[in-house]
């Protein structure tokens, strides 16, 4: 495969409006899927521990050290 070749662009159409409003567009479109995605789980950060398998596998679990950057690295 030869990655020397440079990148084909698409043809903007005429009618697409500047390149700040396109800008404008596709963050104002992540922010919509973002905001929807946080509406849709945010019923879930109130939830507590279950009583499924939480006890077992945060408790109970001599491995479990907890979440922070060292544990998780």
């Amino acid at each position: 495969m030869n990655f020397e070749q440079p990148i084909a662009r698409l043809p903007v159409p005429a009618n697409a409006g500047s390149h700040e409003e396109r800008r404008w567009a596709a963050w104002a479109g992540g922010a919509v899927v973002g905001g929807l995605t946080l509406l849709a789980f945010l019923p879930a950060l109130r939830n507590g521990f279950v009583n499924f398998d939480d006890v077992e596998n945060f408790l109970g679990n001599p491995h479990y050290r907890g979440l922070g950057w060292s544990n998780v690295r």
